[in-house]
C-alpha cells in the first residue's frame, strides 16, 4: 500500500471536520470530548453492509465463482501467516484464491486469480483510499484492546462490524438477491453448480485443457479432474498457477463480464 496517501494526515483533517465532530463525538460543558458509540456504530454498519454487497458483486462478477470462505478470509495486506490476497497483474486489481480441492493431497496452495469489474474495483480503491483508515479509527474507539478486530480492520478485504464474514451472511445476502430476480433462493453453494453451468453453456471455448490437463474454469471455481490425480501430471503439478497461464484467467474473467454486459476492470 506504497501508493496510498498518509493515514495519519487523512485522519487529522477529518477529525477536524466540525460537521463530522458535531456527528461522532460530544463536547461537554468543560470543552472535553467524548466519542459517541450510537453514531460510531451506525457508521460501522453500514460500511459492513457496503463490504458485504462488494463481497457478493466479487462472487458474481468474477470468473470463479469462490467459496465463502475464500472471500471472507481475503486479506489485503500480508500477514505473519498468510501473505495477501489483492494484486495488481498488469492493469488489472486481481483477488488471489488458493483454496484448491487439491490442497490436500499436493500439500500446496494453487493460486487462483480473480480480476475485478471496473466497478468492484473502483470501490474498493476508494475503500483503500478514503474509508479504511477512517474505519480503523472508528473501530478503535468502540472495540478499545480487541485485538482481533483491529487486525480484521487492518488487513482483511472484507470486514464485518467488528469481526470476520461467515459464508452464511454472503448466503444470505445471496438470497434475497435470488429471490428478488429469479423468484427463488439460490445460496452460495447453489450460485456455484448454476455460475459453472451457465458459463459451460455460454463459453464452452474455456473449457480447453491447459497443459496440466486441468480447465482453467475447473480451477478458477477450485476444483481438479479426478485424472490429475494419477495420470498425465506435469512437474507444476504441484505448484501454483504457472505465470504464463495468469492472463488466461484474466481473459477468463473478462469473457464473462462482457456477458454480464459490465465493464472489465483496471487498476487506473
Amino acid at each position: 500500500r506504497a501508493w496510498l496517501p498518509s493515514p495519519h494526515h487523512f485522519l487529522s483533517h477529518v477529525i477536524k471536520s466540525p460537521h463530522l465532530r458535531q456527528r461522532f463525538m460530544h463536547i461537554d460543558s468543560q470543552g472535553k470530548d467524548f466519542w459517541l458509540h450510537g453514531p460510531i456504530l451506525d457508521w460501522l454498519k453500514i460500511y459492513a453492509e457496503f463490504h458485504l454487497e462488494l463481497m457478493v458483486a466479487v462472487e458474481l462478477n468474477t470468473a470463479g465463482p469462490a467459496r465463502g470462505t475464500e472471500l471472507t478470509s481475503m486479506l489485503i495486506k500480508n500477514i505473519r501467516t498468510a501473505p495477501r490476497n489483492l494484486y495488481a497483474q498488469g492493469d488489472h486489481f486481481v483477488l488471489t484464491r488458493r483454496y484448491h480441492k487439491m490442497q490436500a493431497v499436493t500439500g500446496f496452495d494453487k493460486n487462483i486469480p480473480d480480476p475485478l469489474d471496473a466497478f468492484s474495483g473502483e470501490l474498493l480503491k476508494q475503500d483503500l483510499l478514503v474509508f479504511r483508515d477512517f474505519a480503523k479509527f472508528l473501530a478503535s474507539k468502540v472495540f478499545p484492546g480487541d485485538r482481533e478486530a483491529a487486525e480484521l480492520y487492518d488487513s482483511s478485504a472484507f470486514v464485518n462490524l467488528g469481526k470476520r464474514f461467515a459464508t452464511d451472511d454472503m448466503t444470505r445476502r445471496l438470497q434475497q438477491l435470488s429471490l428478488a430476480v429469479v423468484k427463488e433462493t439460490w445460496g452460495t453453494n447453489d450460485f456455484r453448480h448454476i455460475l459453472v453451468a451457465f458459463k459451460r453453456h455460454r463459453h464452452p471455448e474455456l473449457i480447453d485443457a491447459h497443459q496440466s490437463f486441468e480447465t482453467v474454469e475447473a480451477n478458477q471455481a477450485g476444483h481438479s479432474r479426478r485424472v490429475d490425480l494419477r495420470y498425465g501430471t506435469s512437474e507444476n503439478f504441484a505448484l501454483g498457477t504457472e505465470e504464463d497461464l495468469v492472463h488466461k484467467y484474466v481473459r477468463n474473467s473478462m469473457r464473462w463480464q462482457a456477458d454480464l454486459h459490465i465493464v472489465p476492470g483496471k487498476c487506473f
